[in-house]
């Protein structure tokens, strides 16, 4: 006869997860005996259909295991897949940012090198998506698995990809690099030595990478990056991105450094900069430096003397000037002149889209003649045409970009700022925003911008 287990105080708990259920079996009453049929039944009742372990009820009746939970049945668990995953087959950490060392000076040293690959080598793995499978729990409903993803093939350039998309191979010999999910193998020519007389002035369309020094009246122009890990004398350096100098450069009054993007060096001492980007280093002495960005000298000692340095946005330092009392000028912002150079770069851009749209009215006229009747010298007037306007759009291309540079640098001149962590002696010069400040006492650790045309300072905290 069957037992009623439910009336008997017998329990079933399932897991959280659905997998597993428990029995904690109540002994039966006197002269009563249970039946395998009996506890599946109850499972039943109590809603587990799926994974019942026959065997362990069995086990639970012969060895009587009363007021103890056992494991009487279990599902399938779901096998999650996983998703499709690249495997860089070269250093994802290189260049970068400077450490910055306990005395806050930056050790551009021990910056990474750039990563160089040869042509034909294999520099990415990817690992096919994994589907998975899905389960069922113990009532016999599925648990759903995580789909694995299939990753998109990487974009980029410089190299090719097999039938399979699982092999990524360089197809030139250059630099390599992993930046906002583009893969990028570039030209870059690399001086394993110093660069002089001997190796001759540089020109290169990608990267330029030197392991040893620049010597005084060498060139280097570069479209990309100019890395070089020795010390640079009066040279000229012309990169399209960044100048990184591991050590300085020592220009002599004849060094030069014009940078699409950043400049970093442990310190700049009689050198002309010109940079897009920002400025970084150490120390600067006696330099001509402008930066459209902003230019950060860090380190217990460091310092700005002598010379001119301007940013548009900031410039933070050390320490500015010294005891001496040495001229040292510091320019932040724009000029007041800026404007009026907008409005003469807006008149050149208008009387050259008057210039454009009377070349367009011409040649639309000549295709009316033609549509009539062919005319040689009309043929010939008309490539005349198309090709001044193709020289004009290139023109007005440039004269946009123009106008939106002006347009960021005054929008970042708004806040414009010197921060000064130590001190500003005597002898220093601030402009900002056309606004001049003569500095005629030693300060400590302000912060100088202008305020309705004056240069006021506040205290650091």
């Amino acid at each position: 006869m069957a037992m009623d287990l439910e009336t008997n105080r017998s329990v079933v708990r399932i897991s959280e997860d659905g997998i597993e259920a428990f029995l904690s079996l109540y002994p039966p009453d006197e002269n009563e005996t249970y039946s395998v049929d009996d506890l599946q039944a109850f499972l039943e009742k109590n809603g587990v259909i799926q994974g019942i372990d026959k065997e362990a009820l069995r086990v639970m009746i012969e060895e009587k295991s009363y007021y103890t939970e056992q494991l009487v049945a279990k599902g399938i668990k779901a096998q999650d897949g996983q998703d499709g995953e690249f495997e860089f087959l070269f250093s994802l950490v290189q260049g970068g940012k400077p450490k910055i060392l306990p005395d806050g000076t930056a050790d551009y040293g021990n910056m990474k090198d750039v990563a160089v690959v040869e042509a034909d080598t294999q520099i990415v793995r990817y690992k096919p998506a994994i589907a998975g499978s899905n389960g069922i729990d113990v009532f016999g409903k599925p648990i759903l698995a995580k789909v694995g993803r299939e990753l998109p093939v990487l974009k980029g350039k410089g190299f090719y990809i097999s039938e399979d998309r699982l092999s990524y191979t360089a197809a030139l010999t250059g630099k390599i690099e992993y930046d906002n999910e583009r893969l990028t193998v570039s030209d870059m020519i690399t001086i394993e030595g110093d660069v002089t007389i001997i190796t001759g002035n540089i020109q290169f369309a990608g990267d330029v990478f030197v392991k040893g020094n620049v010597v005084s009246g060498m060139t280097i122009q570069a479209k990309g990056n100019i890395t070089v890990n020795g010390h640079v004398e009066g040279a000229q350096l012309i990169a399209g991105k960044d100048v990184v100098l591991k050590n300085g450069m020592q220009g002599a009054g004849k060094g030069e450094i014009r940078a699409g993007g950043d400049v970093l060096a442990k310190f700049f001492e009689q050198t002309t900069i010109y940079a897009r980007g920002s400025v970084k280093a150490n120390a600067i002495l006696n330099s001509n430096i402008m930066s459209e960005q902003e230019i950060i000298v860090s380190g217990k000692k460091g310092v700005i003397v002598g010379g001119t340095v301007c940013a548009i946005r900031r410039i933070e330092a050390t320490m500015i000037g010294n005891m001496s009392e040495v001229k040292t000028r510091i320019d932040l912002g724009v000029d007041a002149d800026i404007y009026d150079h907008i409005k003469k770069v807006k008149s050149k851009y208008e009387y050259i889209l008057e210039e454009i749209n009377r070349i367009e009215n011409g040649i639309a006229q000549i295709n009316k003649m033609l549509e009539k009747a062919y005319n040689s010298e009309l043929a010939e007037k008309k490539l005349y045409l198309m090709r001044a306007k193709i020289s004009k759009d290139s023109v007005i291309a440039s004269i946009q970009q123009e106008l939106r540079n002006l347009r960021i640098n005054v929008e970042n001149s708004t806040n414009a700022k010197l921060v000064v962590r130590k001190s500003i002696y005597r002898g220093a010069k601030i402009t900002i925003n056309g606004t001049v400040k003569l500095i005629e006492y030693e300060n400590y650790n302000v912060t100088y911008s202008e305020k309705a045309g004056e240069i006021v300072f506040t205290q650091n905290i």
